[in-house]
């Protein structure tokens, strides 16, 4: 399987935050990443990473899938 892999925009990344209504502190307790780095991201100051890119995309295209973490933790 070689199909080509494009990293999220930061775009994109904050478009989809803010259509699952999260803020920065609760997508990076999602991710399991500082708000930091959900700023760093925004910005487009750092690239998201490959993992987490193909996390997000799972998410975008299985939204209840974000219903099966418990953020609270």
């Amino acid at each position: 399987m070689s199909a080509k892999f494009e990293h999220m925009s930061s775009e994109e990344f904050t478009t989809f935050r803010q259509s699952i209504k999260m803020n920065d502190k609760q997508i990076a307790n999602l991710l399991g990443v500082t708000y930091q780095a959900v700023q760093l991201w925004e910005r487009g100051e750092r690239a998201i990473p490959t993992t987490t890119t193909r996390v997000l995309r799972l998410f975008k295209k299985f939204p209840q899938l974000i219903n099966e973490f418990n953020l609270n933790e």
